[in-house]
């Protein structure tokens, strides 16, 4: 059996990405950031978390590699090729590679924050897909394809989970909001895990209202 190995990657250690419209941490080297330690997990090329002000927008291209954008908080209006959307939370959208992507904030008074995502060489069906938090202290499917599984959790206190690894290789797990101990390591907002050639994942949230991604792969 080979040996179970983790990497922490510590919220407060991510690269910051700014300027006038935004504000963007990035977990894995990207643009102008890099780490020795920071290298993407193929093919899990991109986790990024972005703070878009009021009213504001930001222009991307998507790469060789499909892009997931999860919102969080706010609504965000997305123009991509033919695609003209409005996302909001317990929404995701999956755009296609090689798109120049248009990213609108459409509230004037919030800062809207939402993560992306990006998978090389894997197709995945274009659209919004909506899910929802209603069920409470458990993992709620949000995406799957036949190399990753991504999955979201909105947890009370002291309560407990378990994620299975199944036949991926690695897991990647990373706090959006609140604290939880994952794997006997305190982790709060933005901390993420990669966990390698491990079997199953266990997991209790320390504070209330507290919410975890998991993605296998």
């Amino acid at each position: 059996m080979s040996k179970e190995i983790y990497q922490l990657f510590k919220g407060e250690l991510r690269g910051l990405i700014q300027g006038p419209q935004r504000r963007s941490f990035v977990t894995f080297n990207q643009e102008d950031y890099f780490d020795e330690s920071r290298k993407p997990i193929e093919p899990f090329t991109q986790f990024s978390e972005h703070y878009l002000y009021e009213s504001r927008s930001l222009e991307i291209m998507s790469g060789s590699a499909s892009l997931i954008l999860l919102p969080i908080e706010g609504e965000l209006s997305i123009q991509a090729g033919e695609t003209n959307r409005t996302i909001s939370p317990q929404q995701i959208l999956v755009l296609s590679p090689n798109q120049l992507i248009h990213i609108e904030n459409c509230l004037p008074l919030e800062t809207s924050r939402f993560y992306i995502l990006q998978f090389r060489d894997e197709p995945l069906e274009n659209g919004i897909h909506s899910f929802h938090l209603t069920e409470r202290n458990e993992l709620i499917p949000l995406l799957e394809s036949g190399v990753f599984q991504l999955n979201l959790g909105l947890y009370d206190g002291r309560k407990e989970g378990i994620q299975l690894v199944n036949e991926k290789k690695y897991l990647f797990i990373s706090i959006i909001n609140g604290v939880f101990e994952v794997q006997n390591r305190l982790m709060e907002t933005n901390d993420s895990l990669l966990a390698t050639n491990a079997s199953e994942i266990e997991f209790e949230a320390l504070s209330e209202n507290a919410i975890i991604l998991s993605l296998a792969f």
